[in-house]
């Protein structure tokens, strides 16, 4: 089984691009603490490549900017190479699956989602109800 589930900040706008087969993809990377304190008395940050495709990948664009709370599911995948001085490296992406959205909640408010558009509208977007509307069935 290779699932991991991590809930940190985006470092970075993310980037949607095309693959060359018409796919769409985006990377971004995420910012996790540790639980625990260094010998300076401060939590360590951990750095995570992230990347996404198709409308997984739109929605990230479109709803997470640069500093967005967010979870992430997926799984751990590594790359290796050689460089020009014949040293192998590896590196570590997560390939999600899944994301959504992880703000804070502040005062017992209900949290609002980062947009790139703006904020969103505090009522989800529907229209609001009067008190004249009791023909509801329920």
């Amino acid at each position: 089984m290779n699932t991991i589930v991590i809930l940190g900040n985006i470092g970075q706008e993310p980037e949607l691009k095309m693959s060359k087969s018409g796919t769409s993809y985006c990377r971004f990377s995420i910012a996790t603490s540790r639980r625990f304190k260094n010998e300076d008395g401060e939590y360590d940050t951990d750095w995570h490549d992230v990347v996404c495709f198709g409308k997984t990948a739109e929605f990230v664009d479109k709803y997470f900017s640069k500093g967005s709370r967010i979870a992430v599911q997926g799984e751990l995948q590594s790359s290796t190479w050689i460089s020009e001085g014949n040293e192998t490296h590896k590196s570590w992406t997560i390939h999600a699956s899944q994301v959504d959205f992880a703000e804070r909640r502040t005062n017992g408010d209900t949290p609002v989602p980062a947009r790139k558009d703006g904020p969103k509208e505090p009522d989800g977007g529907f229209a609001k109800m009067s008190e004249e509307d009791d023909d509801l069935p329920f």
